[in-house]
């Protein structure tokens, strides 16, 4: 074993194979408890550790001690059952419920609920433990109420204890529970702050995977966190950039500093071992500014950003390949795209907002369909939707219907959705035909929502082919073979999408894109953006880079380039044709450092505030036609002795030329 099996599980609840610690007097106080009273409540808020206390610590005690348990079931797949809507009022159907809960068979067959329990547990000591009792309180009041009521007489009547969990702020609605002659124990979790119980929670995970943690490590871990919690400075930092709750640090913090402790030592090749040095490393690779900060000030803010950057891993991994049923998705950033957009809505001053799906679903589709029938599409995934004629920033796909893209971006939804679910970030509740999603805790809303933040004003990945948005990223080559159909023929095109087919040469045309600010390049590992085959009409590049490109047989027509940059890129038979446009379309066009053999052409850039600063050039020919430059410069690269400007009936005043440049034609002013 290593650190990488220790069970620093981050901010989610322990597997059934942690270890709980911190909690033996609560769990012996609820042992003797449940041996003299009828109903024991136990409730706590958000993220202090109330499903790890039953479900790790609670149950298993109980069974190694003989007692018969059974075993716990989520809300949602016992309101799924069918059976459940047979019953004919709300009495009924918490009867079934309550058969579900159990384990027997929900069929009615004439015994009471006391009867069936009586029946099941034998001579045996039973306890029922009922989970998350907020849920159904929240999202199906009236059976959760009835469902109440019959707990506390099948409680009071059979002998057989139960245990009734719920979030704090749920406790008076839990009333119904406790009827006439039942005898009730209050069970309060408060969070675990002595510090003996916080050495254990760092040090015995690692133990039991055989990895040692120092005892000075251990006390600077320790005391991260009490300085972090009890920091006024630092809560104010948690609460202006919203990465805590309310400014407040708790226990989901440790967890998560611990996770990411784990991943850092694993990552670095740690085996069996961890030092107070090895935590001061970890801060320095952590916390840019720690040069401003000593080592346990940066602990501090580590502590602070600790679930932001668990959240930010959490994501990454879940969303990097997406797929639904086996099957990739084309839109390839769809998930993470949608989650910024509907992670705002999850969470508000620092509680979680359930939302239905079908509330969810016109903020993650957004202003690409507008408005559409959301209710009928959480209902129906394939339904059939009117989309507008274009996905205005989504991107393009071409050779599908508008209705076929919006399923692709349904499965998008989808699998963002199912992914948090599974990773424990979103809680899934069916009500009906409308499911209701909900984080997980509370402590994850503000740090969401930063992350919705940080990610929309990063760059975009992108859409099917190729995509576009302001501020974002484009990261895909543009291949017309893409929009060709199996037997090599022209596939429908959808949208803006066109292919032109020219003495056997065919391109694909992109119209109207709105790509202003956008950052255009591949990511370094994968290589350079190839752009090859492409006309680009009447789109608006307005401040956007170009990083790295290789641009081949690409036209620019009639695009608004005013700011752009084009850095280390390279040019094949590339022309920017301004005709129509203002005087200001490529105003401040820039080329820096492109690659050798460039081959550009520039017509009819026409007005007096037009730049253009061409610089680092290689060998190459740069071709102007019936172009107006007022300001132009032009700077070969050290080295390059054949580079040449061609200039067919161009004005260019207050030019700044090397006289490395060959120029033919009207030479310009100077």
């Amino acid at each position: 074993m290593g650190i990488g099996e220790i069970r620093w599980e981050g901010p989610k609840p322990l597997k059934s194979s942690g270890s709980l610690v911190g909690r033996g007097r609560e769990l012996r106080e609820l042992y003797d408890r449940c041996r003299s009273y009828d109903l024991v409540l136990v409730t706590a808020a958000s993220g202090v550790g109330k499903t790890s206390f039953i479900s790790v610590g609670a149950i298993p005690g109980m069974v190694e001690n003989g007692v018969r348990v059974p075993p716990l079931k989520a809300w949602s797949d016992m309101l799924d059952e069918p059976v459940l809507a047979e019953g004919p009022d709300e009495d009924s159907r918490a009867e079934i419920l309550y058969r579900l809960l159990i384990g027997v068979d929900p069929a009615p067959d004439g015994r009471s609920p006391v009867e069936v329990i009586d029946s099941m547990s034998g001579r045996e000591l039973t306890v029922v433990f009922i989970d998350q009792t907020e849920e159904l309180l929240r999202y199906q009041r009236a059976l959760g109420v009835a469902f109440l009521e019959l707990v506390g007489r099948v409680a009071r009547g059979s002998g057989v204890p139960h245990v009734v969990i719920a979030r704090s702020e749920f406790r008076e609605r839990l009333n119904p529970v406790e009827v006439r002659g039942a005898s009730v124990w209050n069970l309060p979790l408060s969070e675990i702050s002595a510090e003996g119980a916080l050495r254990s929670i760092v040090e015995t995970p690692a133990s039991e995977a055989g990895v040692t943690v120092d005892p000075d490590a251990t006390d600077l871990i320790v005391a991260w966190w009490k300085d972090a919690r009890s920091n006024p400075g630092v809560a104010a930092y948690a609460h202006s950039t919203e990465s805590g709750t309310l400014g407040d640090v708790g226990l989901l913090h440790l967890q998560s500093l611990l996770w990411s402790i784990k991943d850092w030592a694993v990552k670095r090749g740690l085996d069996d071992r961890i030092t107070r040095a090895d935590l001061i490393a970890f801060a320095v690779e952590t916390v840019p500014e720690l040069d401003e900060l000593s080592p346990e000030s940066a602990g501090e803010r580590m502590i602070v950003d600790a679930i932001l950057r668990y959240l930010e891993d959490t994501i990454d991994s879940v969303t990097r390949d997406p797929s639904v049923d086996g099957k990739p998705l084309r839109w390839a950033n769809g998930p993470q795209l949608m989650l910024s957009r509907i992670g705002p809505a999850l969470s508000s001053a620092g509680y979680k907002i359930p939302q239905t799906l079908s509330s969810l679903l016109p903020l993650a589709l957004g202003p690409e369909l507008g408005s559409v029938d959301a209710e009928a599409m959480a209902r129906d995934p394939g339904a059939a939707i009117e989309a507008p004629d274009r996905l205005n920033g989504a991107g393009i796909m071409t050779g599908e219907s508008a209705s076929e893209i919006v399923a692709e971006m349904r499965r998008a939804l989808d699998s963002i959705l199912e992914a948090l679910c599974r990773v424990n970030v979103l809680r899934r509740f069916s009500v009906r035909d409308d499911p209701i999603f909900e984080l997980v805790h509370d402590g994850m809303g503000a740090p969401l929502k930063r992350w919705a933040r940080k990610y929309r004003a990063g760059a975009l990945a992108t859409v099917g082919v190729i995509a576009g948005e302001p501020g974002g990223q484009i990261r895909h080559s543009i291949d017309p073979l893409v929009v060709l159909g199996d037997d090599g023929s022209v596939a429908p095109a959808w949208g803006a999408v066109e292919v032109t087919e020219e003495e056997g040469r065919r391109s694909v045309v992109l119209e109207h894109l709105e790509w202003a600010s956008n950052l255009i390049e591949h990511p370094p590992e994968e290589g350079p953006l190839r752009l090859e085959d492409v006309v680009f009409r009447n789109c608006n590049f307005t401040g956007a880079a170009f990083v790295g490109c290789e641009l081949r047989r690409v036209l620019f027509d009639g695009c608004t380039m005013k700011g752009v940059v084009f850095l280390g890129c390279g040019f094949q038979d590339v022309q920017f044709d301004a005709a129509g446009t203002d005087s200001e379309s490529m105003e401040g066009f820039t080329v820096k450092g492109p690659a050798e053999g460039a081959e550009v052409s520039f017509r009819n850039l026409d007005g007096p505030a037009v730049g253009m600063f061409l610089s680092g050039l290689g060998d190459g020919v740069w071709r102007l036609r019936d172009c107006d430059i007022r300001h132009f410069v032009m700077i070969p690269a050290e080295g390059a002795d054949n580079t040449v400007l061609v200039n067919e009936g161009s004005e260019l005043k207050k030019t700044t030329i090397d006289d490395r440049v060959d120029i033919e034609g009207a030479r310009p002013e100077s």
